[in-house]
């Protein structure tokens, strides 16, 4: 299904049809690497340091 038949009922006009799918796909990688990220700070606080 092409996203402009999704998004056009919704009032989305002019090239916008087009770029929300693309921005909400960049959301998604942002959220996803600041996941991981924090995962990996709380993996560094639970491990005791070594000397």
């Amino acid at each position: 299904m092409d996203a402009q038949f999704s998004i056009d009922p919704a009032g989305e006009t002019s090239g916008a049809q087009y770029l929300l799918p693309l921005s909400v796909d960049g959301l998604v990688v942002v959220a996803s690497i600041c996941l991981v990220e924090l995962g990996g700070r709380i993996a560094a606080r639970r491990t005791p340091l070594r000397t």
